[in-house]
């Protein structure tokens, strides 16, 4: 993924440094998706629970359409802010009859589940996907951006990091960045088959009417833990494993047009974080 397409949140900061210092993650108000999907809102995380990053949600909400100098038209991106918590109009992955919903070894690739009406007609939405951590390790990179181009390079401390010398800074000199960063990096796969596709597809249709607006523009990495809670199941109450506490820590714009990925479609999430090297220049 590009850079220029990932934003950061701020509460993945606050979730990260929770996580630095040991401590219970403070529940603030308006800032997971269970309030704004109204599914599970007020169930809280227990003292022990570990916010993970390991859930994705889909929206077609980050983008229009402009006239461009030419008189055409042209699609263009628009970008969330570290300051939101939700996407701009968020889509399940899965809506389907309540007796045609998902078997229990399906249902665990899902969470936020809910029922909702569309014209008249109840079905059963799932608003995440769970990402597959099995093969994904945390490493560093030392990444060199030249030309807009980067490169990336395995990183480990040297003997000269482990026994630091001071710098010492000349009349005129100062520290700044040299354009190079070492990042934490933890690439993570998200596929959707040709099948999971077509799921999005229906679902859409069955909101809209039309599949036309099956359009992936926007994306958001989420965080949350898991907990076995109850619903309902065609009439009858079960328990499931769904998601409480899920905030956004990442958006990702993306331009996928659903109708036409009939092969599926594949993305490399990276959930790391760089920090830039600095250098004494004069």
């Amino acid at each position: 993924m590009s850079n220029s397409n990932v934003v950061r949140t701020a509460i993945a900061s606050v979730t990260q440094t929770s996580q630095y210092i040991g401590k219970k993650l403070r529940k603030l108000p308006n800032s997971t998706l269970n309030q704004k999907l109204n599914i599970h809102p007020d169930i809280d995380i227990a003292e022990s629970d570990i916010p993970v990053v390991k859930y994705v949600a889909i929206g077609n909400g980050g983008h229009n359409f402009i006239v461009g100098g030419n008189g055409r038209v042209k699609w263009r991106a628009v970008h969330h802010t570290v300051r939101h918590t939700a996407l701009y109009n968020q889509l399940p992955f899965v809506l389907r009859r309540p007796n045609e919903d998902l078997t229990p070894e399906q249902r665990m690739r899902y969470r936020l589940r809910r029922l909702e009406t569309h014209h008249g007609v109840t079905y059963v939405a799932y608003y995440l996907r769970v990402l597959d951590l099995s093969m994904t390790e945390v490493d560093l990179e030392l990444r060199h951006v030249e030309d807009g181009v980067t490169v990336s390079t395995p990183y480990a401390p040297s003997l000269e990091d482990l026994n630091p010398v001071p710098p010492t800074l000349l009349t005129g000199q100062a520290v700044t960045t040299t354009g190079d960063y070492v990042a934490s990096t933890a690439k993570i796969p998200f596929v959707m088959s040709a099948e999971d596709v077509q799921e999005f597809v229906n679902a859409v249709k069955i909101i809209e009417g039309d599949d036309g607006y099956a359009v992936i523009s926007e994306m958001a990495t989420v965080s949350g833990v898991d907990r076995a809670v109850l619903g309902d199941f065609n009439g009858a109450q079960s328990s499931y494993t769904d998601a409480i506490y899920t905030q956004v820590t990442s958006f990702i714009s993306t331009a996928w047009v659903m109708e036409y990925q009939t092969d599926g479609v594949t993305l490399t999430i990276d959930v790391g974080n760089v920090e830039p090297l600095l250098s004494v220049t004069t």
